[in-house]
Parts: C-alpha cells; structure tokens; sequence
C-alpha cells in the first residue's frame, strides 16, 4: 500500500493506494485541476459543491467508459469466434486437399488413357480452386488478427481510464464526507441569537 501527501484545493491529504505514488499524483491532479475549472467558472460554489460536481462528472465518465469497454469486449469475443471459425474452415479445406491431392496421385498412378487424364486434370482444378479460398480465409484471419489486436490495445487504454475514474470517485467520495464533518463541527460552534442575547 503506498501513501503519498497531496493537494486538492489548496488542503493537503494523505491519499493511500494500491497504485505507485505517480498514478496517484496523476489521478489527483485530474480531480484539483476539475475542481480549480468549476470554481473558477463559478465563483459562488462552495468547495464541497465542486466536489460534488467533479464526483457526477467522474461518475459520468466512468459509466462511459464502462458502456465502451463492454462494446469492445462484445466485438473482440465476436471477432475471436469468427477467427475459430474461419481457422475451422482453413483446416476442414487443407485437409480436402491433402485427400483431393492423395486420390489424384492415386489416378495418375492407375489411369492412362484421355479419359482419366480429363479426370486428373479436373481434380488439379479443384484443389487450384481450394488453394485459392485458403488464400482468401487466410488474409481474412490476418486482418481479423490485426483488428483483434487493436481493439485490446484500446480496451487496455479504456480499461485504464475507468481505473482512473474509479479513484477519483474514491478521493471525492472522501473529500465530500471531510467537508460534511467539517460543516458539523461548524454548525456546532455556532450559538444560538437567544443566548447571547441574555447576557
């Protein structure tokens, strides 16, 4: 667990986590810079106001990401499927083929006249003709692959970006609850109007 002082707001913290102390900084400063823009852009709002807003604002973009993550983890399932299947498709043909090219030399063995010949020559046809769709599904698996591949370079990034949201839903969850104990304690020194009065 890694502990690391930081500043939100011009208050220090002491923010614990799992994460190493740049992570945490990073995720802090996002969350400072978010509050710094609503109360810059607002000068009536209350600190624990701007909380509150960078919190549905995280929150916002958590859910966001989720709803992208789920969406590109649905496509790479699809695409992985479509890969087996495809993969299924090249091995059901190469093995036609290794058949295909077994019978043929077997007829180039045992047959002789024109006639066998034409049946050869149809044969070679159609393993040229399988060959060819090997080709095809073969190029297919490669840009299938290559889509694969970004898409989990981009749920890694997404997946990233909801960890980040999580902790800054974390830290304004504990700023919130602070200043809610520091407007108890507050009201608490106030006195009531009536008890000054009496003296």
């Amino acid at each position: 667990m890694n502990m690391v002082t930081v500043r939100i707001n011009g208050v220090d913290y002491n923010l614990k986590g799992e994460e190493n102390e740049e992570y945490l900084k990073k995720v802090v400063n996002y969350v400072d810079k978010k509050i710094d823009n609503l109360i810059e852009n607002n000068d009536k709002l209350s600190t624990a106001s701007a909380a509150v807003f960078t919190a549905i604002s995280a929150v916002d973009d958590y859910f966001k990401c989720r709803e992208i993550c789920d969406s590109l983890e649905t496509k790479v399932k699809k695409e992985e499927r479509e890969k087996r299947e495809d993969q299924g498709s090249i091995d059901s043909l190469k093995l036609q083929i290794k058949q295909l090219e077994k019978r043929n030399n077997d007829l180039s063995e045992q047959l002789k006249n024109s006639k066998e010949l034409k049946i050869i020559a149809e044969k070679d046809e159609e393993i040229s003709n399988l060959n060819t769709q090997i080709d095809i599904l073969s190029n297919s698996s490669k840009s299938v692959l290559k889509s694969k591949n970004e898409l989990i370079l981009e749920n890694k990034e997404l997946r990233f970006q909801l960890q980040t949201s999580k902790y800054k839903i974390m830290e304004l969850q504990n700023k919130f609850l602070e200043n809610q104990i520091d407007l108890a304690k507050a009201k608490s020194n106030i006195s009531p109007p009536y008890l000054k009065n009496k003296k």
